[in-house]
């Protein structure tokens, strides 16, 4: 092993980070790009070395804080060896680890996500170094049959104890207050609360290809958004209600942005039988959006609309539309309004499948009661910025915490 390198400078950290990565967006990589990047341009960052996919690229904002290793490959093992090697072997030119995981984030199968899930507690272990894990939801917080996932009730308790091992042995973040809650009280161990807000939306808006989109034109359809990666959580008979308001003569343009969940491929061929069968003078499928292109997408839409059938954590896709000011019209979930609540956003909720009520929402959005302020479009650096860059500091300021050995005791309160 070689020597180790010298301390940062006070208050600066070394970091080493864990997470999918861009271009990758499924598996939380969009989030995690985000904070990768305000780490990078943080004061008290020293060094980023980020271990990511192979298929990971640098983001065009990305400066020369930010070190790219590709080290390992969804639903390969051996590969989560080898990265756990790399970040070993680097231990002593890192001050500590932050992971962005969750239970399935590693692939299909339940070995390489028990592996996975492990990695946190082995670099501990292994390096002695401080460990941050954010974990964007746990099997006890989510719905997992309405996610897709079907698991054996012993696969479920091993999830258990394997999540209970990583809230002992390293400091464990999650992203809503609900959450919190519920690990606190069926998993055991404390967590801490700092919702990661807008993070999902740091890396489109920094790398920006045009300055946003235009204002409706005076008299023309409702540009409706759907937004997000395809698979069990979203309700694909959201096409239907939307189609049947555009066969009745609702003046409505949908555009539907995203691919497949990298978990469930077969959604690839649902999404292509819609659009086969929705009218195409109604309904627009333009597949996965670059980053630098998802600014001027959101600007250049009316409303977006979330058809979630179960939320996996605190939504990125809410966060772009609160961060561009895009009204949402969005199915009944509760993970889904404490995540509005939490941005403080306005969005109507409506139950699944309910066509006057989806279409009543859409007309509320088309003529907002008088004195609703204008959508504010290609503004400068705006106010949620310095609050996702709060999140990111607040992150770092829980090392101190982390590097202690983790025992029964809770670490301390924070706030966002």
């Amino acid at each position: 092993m070689s020597a180790a390198a010298p301390a940062a400078g006070p208050g600066r950290r070394r970091v080493g980070f864990f997470a999918a990565f861009y271009p990758m967006t499924s598996r939380a990589g969009g989030g995690a790009t985000g904070l990768a990047l305000l780490l990078s341009r943080s004061p008290n960052v020293e060094r980023l070395v980020v271990f990511a996919p192979t298929e990971a690229r640098p983001p065009p904002a990305a400066d020369g804080r930010l070190e790219l290793v590709r080290v390992w490959v969804p639903d390969d093992a051996a590969s989560l060896w080898r990265a756990l090697k790399r970040m070993t072997r680097e231990s002593p030119k890192l001050d500590g680890y932050l992971f962005s995981i969750y239970v399935a984030s590693f692939g299909k199968g339940p070995a390489v996500n028990a592996l996975g899930l492990m990695l946190p507690v082995l670099v501990r272990g292994l390096t002695r170094k401080p460990v941050l894990v954010i974990m964007h939801n746990f099997v006890e917080t989510q719905d997992l049959q309405a996610l897709g996932y079907r698991q054996s009730p012993a696969a479920l308790r091993i999830a258990s104890f394997l999540e209970r091992v990583v809230i002992r042995r390293t400091l464990t973040i999650v992203g809503l207050e609900s959450q919190k809650r519920i690990v606190e009280s069926t998993v055991g161990g404390p967590v801490t609360f700092v919702p990661m807000v807008y993070m999902d939306a740091v890396n489109s808006w920094l790398s920006a290809e045009t300055p946003g989109g235009s204002a409706p034109a005076p008299g023309g359809p409702l540009r409706v958004l759907l937004f997000g990666s395809w698979g069990p959580q979203k309700d694909l008979d959201v096409f239907a209600t939307l189609k049947s308001l555009f066969d009745a003569g609702a003046p409505i343009r949908v555009t539907v942005a995203g691919v497949a969940n990298p978990n469930f491929p077969e959604y690839l061929a649902r999404l292509e039988d819609w659009r086969r069968e929705l009218p195409p003078e109604g309904f627009e499928f333009v597949g996965h959006v670059e980053e630098g292109k998802v600014r001027s997408l959101f600007e250049s839409q009316d409303v977006l609309v979330l058809p979630y059938l179960a939320s996996g954590g605190f939504s990125g896709v809410m966060n772009f539309a609160a961060m561009y000011e895009c009204p949402v019209v969005a199915y009944e979930q509760p993970q889904l309004r404490e995540c509005a609540r939490t941005l403080g956003a306005a969005i109507e909720f409506v139950p699944r499948g309910d066509v006057p009520a989806m279409r009543a929402a859409l007309e509320r959005v088309r003529s907002p009661p008088p004195g609703t302020p204008p959508r504010r479009r290609g503004a400068g650096e705006p106010a949620w910025l310095s609050g996702a860059k709060r999140s990111a500091e607040e992150v770092l300021l829980l090392f101190d915490s982390a590097g202690r050995d983790r025992g029964p005791a809770s670490p301390p309160a924070t706030t966002s």
